[in-house]
């Protein structure tokens, strides 16, 4: 690593420095972001103003907007020949930009995944709903189970039964309700 030079305007820094420890990004990138006018450069052109440059990435980062109104060409990202040069090239380094952008988040979901952080939604469901089934399940077979072996007469155990099953239907259908919200909430967010 290369020291700084002495004497830089303050807030400055080399566009080498620039990209290795404020973008941690390719050297020639930050070439591509200076001739695109993407940096905050001082009077020499040599130096960049950190955190301008900073701001105007973010501000000019992504795909550029289409108009519906636009011409076919402008819509489609063409440029006439007459406006092309740093526009064309900024074009070209925003798809750069999203593709590794998403090249990372996907890296990243994958290694959430494998170390256990992060699930796929099919099997969360499919393990949710098997356990959904199996709680209704032991609870609908629960009355019938408990009422004969309390020690009380026949027809009092009937009316066990049916006290047990609609408790435990009350229960479920608190269930199903909880679920039907969590499931609104996820779909909303």
């Amino acid at each position: 690593m290369r020291p700084l030079p002495t004497g830089l305007p303050t807030g400055h820094t080399t566009k080498w420095d620039f990209a290795d420890n404020h973008l941690r990004c390719a050297r020639s990138l930050v070439g591509k972001y200076a001739k695109a006018g993407r940096l905050v450069l001082d009077e020499s052109g040599r130096y960049v103003h950190v955190e301008q440059s900073l701001a105007r990435i973010r501000a000019t980062m992504g795909a550029p907007e289409r108009r519906k109104d636009a011409p076919h060409s402008e819509r489609a990202g063409e440029i006439p020949a007459s406006e092309r040069g740093g526009a064309e090239t900024a074009l070209w380094s925003d798809a750069r930009e999203k593709r590794e952008y998403f090249a990372a988040e996907s890296a990243r979901l994958d290694y959430e995944q494998r170390c256990g952080q992060l699930m796929d939604a099919g099997r969360v469901v499919h393990a949710i709903t098997n356990a959904a089934i199996t709680l209704r399940t032991a609870l609908e077979e629960q009355p019938a189970q408990i009422a004969p072996r309390l020690p009380i007469p026949r027809e009092v155990q009937e009316q066990c039964r049916l006290l047990l099953a609609e408790h435990n239907e009350s229960l479920l259908a608190q269930l199903a309700a909880a679920f039907n919200q969590a499931a609104v909430g996820v779909a909303t967010s």
